[in-house]
Formats: structure tokens, sequence, C-alpha cells
């Protein structure tokens, strides 16, 4: 009986000894990389100018490109510093970039009373990708007159413009 143990032990341990050898594992190995870029930034260049008009129920549009356009009875004159709003935007060249604009800002009669306002909407901008690691954003907009605005400056208060990466 011992010879017959000796041979079932011996038949164990060769069998725990082969299962052993015979398990298999591989592994991998793998890096961490980070890119740090340069911030976006963004810096007033130019204001928004509609140029010089004589009122009329309407809207008049100053466009990215410096376009001025009208509808209703606005007259549109020359001589005017009409020009969009311009923005220098800096960050990781070729980079594109998102524009958040504002919906609606109010223009006030310089010196005048609350009720003497002028809204506008509609803002559009020029922004496709930073040339280089700058760009000239542009922006225009669509001002809303009722035809009974009386003659005088009118002013925004500064309105945002945001920029950031996509």
């Amino acid at each position: 009986m011992r010879f017959t143990q000796k041979i079932l032990f011996t038949l164990t341990a060769l069998t725990a000894i082969s299962a052993v050898s015979f398990a298999q594992s591989n592994s991998a190995q793998a890096i961490a990389t980070v890119e740090i870029v340069q911030p976006i930034t963004i810096a007033r260049a130019s204001d928004l100018n509609f140029g010089k008009i004589i009122t009329g129920p309407g809207a008049m549009v100053v466009s990215p490109g410096g376009v001025r356009t009208q509808d209703g009875s606005i007259t549109l004159l020359k001589g005017g510093s009409e020009a969009p709003a311009s923005f220098t935007v800096t960050g990781k060249a070729t980079a594109t970039y998102a524009v958040t604009l504002p919906s609606t800002i109010i223009l006030k009669k310089t010196g005048g009373t609350d009720a003497e306002i002028i809204t506008a909407d509609t803002f559009t901008h020029n922004a496709v990708a930073l040339s280089g690691s700058s760009d000239l954003l542009k922006v225009g907009a669509t001002m809303h007159l009722v035809g009974s605005e009386t003659v005088g400056i009118y002013s925004s208060e500064l309105f945002a413009v945001t920029v950031a990466y996509n």
C-alpha cells in the first residue's frame, strides 16, 4: 500500500507542477501624455458702430464684414464710422473655437431719459479657426428702430463676447 501511496503522491505532484508550468499570462504597457496649450484669450480691438442714420421704422444690420443694410424707412447716411465690433483672439495655432454672443443689448440716448432706447440683437460673427496663433474676430448685429427716436447719440453698456476652445 505504501508503494501505491508513493505513486499516487508523485502523480499528484507532477500534475500540479504541470498545471503551473502551463499557466499562461500576458502583459502590455502604456504611457501617459498631456499637451499643455496656450490659453485662449480675447481682447477688444474696436466697438460696434451702426454709423449715421435718419430714423424710420425698420431694422438695420452691420454684418461681420462691415456691410450695412436696412429695411423699412431707415435712411443710411454716408460719412459715419460704421463697423462691426472686432476682437483679437489668441491661442493655440489653427485651433477652432466657439463664440458666445449676447442675445440683446439696449442702446440708450446720451443725456436722454430711460424711455429713449434702441434695441440690438441677432448678433453674428466671422470666427472659423485661429490662423497662426491669433484671429481678428468681427461681430455684427441688427438694430431695431420704431421711427420716433429723437436726434442724438445712442450707446450701449459694454457687452460680453466669450470664446472657448472646441
